[in-house]
């Protein structure tokens, strides 16, 4: 387990020097580049992987890959890895392109993961500018929450990482933003067709979050609890119409007991180690909102903390069928804002290191109990040099 600690390391270290960068005005590079710079470690680690590191690899990733190294035509290509694998069309093709460069699966492990990483740290970038939160916190968030699962769920982290940054956009200059917002969710629709729950983070950004701006803190507790009840409603019976008519129809095994999101450590003692920071934090989010006078800040804490309640109640839905927590991950990824972002409230600029440290602490807890407990297939970590 040390390489993925050593990753963590070079990562915060590389975000650092960044934010260092930025606070100084020094910070000459373009965000691409930026990103991709700061992505390199945890990328480095996902490409010098083993096969037997995630189980997405053994289900369809060296099938897809090696299927597109001998395939001469796209088309025929493309339709045969719907047949196979109901692959969407954004992951066949980047499985094309870059057979069309070498054929070695873990060069193109190495791209997918920079793939799946640099639209994160793109959003992130955007809003460490929104709210100044450092971003060597959120990759470290990213890191014990997130990263285990790009290693797993390849192509459905893909898609989250996608509309993370196009959450981001939307946040940042709203009127501008909508159409790159939707072009974006569209990109991460063709990863992973769970992506269309994007339209809920629309939705919540678009008409909930104005109405409750609008109210007086005295009735805003009540509306968010008719809201949300409600989103995860219409939600649930959406999801149960696309299931009966195909669309979501090969995702259904989630809501089994036959696939590892039901098999590896669902009990109550990783819900609630995985729900302590999120619930701790709406609490201080809350109290934020009734102490601050920023309609601006009020106006996208509001959006994050929406978000993080939908969180917490998806995490409790794994419980039962595992749909909803799958559909629930899209919003965990963005515990790599609000978390830090909730802790500002305890903790001024001079102090702020501390709670930053202490939410540290506790993302390593995360890691090393959900990695160690066989989630995902990613411990004990293989390299393709036989080093442990």
């Amino acid at each position: 387990m040390a390489i993925y600690f050593y990753s963590l390391i070079a990562t915060i270290v590389l975000s650092v020097i960044n934010d260092v960068l930025y606070k100084n005005g020094k910070a000459n590079l373009k965000d691409g580049w930026q990103a991709f710079l700061i992505s390199l470690p945890l990328a480095i680690v996902a490409g010098l992987r083993t096969l037997d590191i995630g189980t997405d690899v053994q289900v369809y990733g060296y099938g897809a890959f090696k299927a597109a190294s001998s395939s001469t035509s796209f088309i025929s290509y493309v339709k045969a890895m719907d047949i196979r694998y109901s692959l969407e069309y954004g992951y066949a093709i980047l499985n094309f392109l870059v057979s069309r460069v070498t054929n070695n699966i873990n060069i193109f492990l190495f791209i997918l993961s920079m793939v799946t990483i640099i639209p994160f740290v793109l959003g992130s970038l955007l809003f460490r500018k929104q709210f100044s939160v450092p971003l060597w916190i959120q990759m470290g968030v990213f890191w014990g929450i997130n990263y285990g699962s790009t290693l797993n769920i390849m192509r459905q982290s893909v898609a989250m990482s996608i509309l993370y940054l196009a959450v981001a956009f939307l946040l940042s200059k709203r009127e501008h933003n909508i159409l790159l917002f939707f072009i974006l969710l569209f990109c991460a629709f063709e990863f992973h067709r769970t992506a269309a729950v994007g339209i809920v983070f629309f939705l919540i950004f678009e008409y909930i979050e104005v109405i409750i701006v609008r109210t007086k803190f005295s009735v805003r507790l009540p509306i968010l609890a008719v809201i949300i009840p409600s989103i995860i409603i219409i939600g649930a019976s959406i999801v149960k119409i696309l299931i009966n008519t195909g669309f979501l129809a090969k995702y259904q095994q989630y809501m089994g007991t036959d696939n590892w999101l039901n098999q590896a450590s669902q009990g109550w003692d990783r819900i609630f180690l995985l729900t302590i920071g999120p619930l701790l934090v709406v609490i201080l989010l809350s109290v934020y909102l009734y102490l601050s006078t920023n309609k601006e800040n009020k106006r996208l804490v509001i959006f994050l903390l929406i978000v993080l309640i939908i969180d917490i109640l998806t995490q409790f839905s794994s419980r039962s069928g595992k749909l909803f927590s799958r559909l629930g991950m899209y919003f965990v990824l963005f515990e790599s804002i609000s978390l830090p972002l909730g802790l500002n409230v305890l903790f001024n600029k001079r102090t702020q290191i501390i709670g930053h440290l202490i939410l540290m602490v506790y993302i390593i807890i995360i890691f090393y109990t959900v990695t160690k407990s066989g989630s995902g297939e990613i411990y004990p970590y293989q390299w393709i040099f036989n080093f442990k």
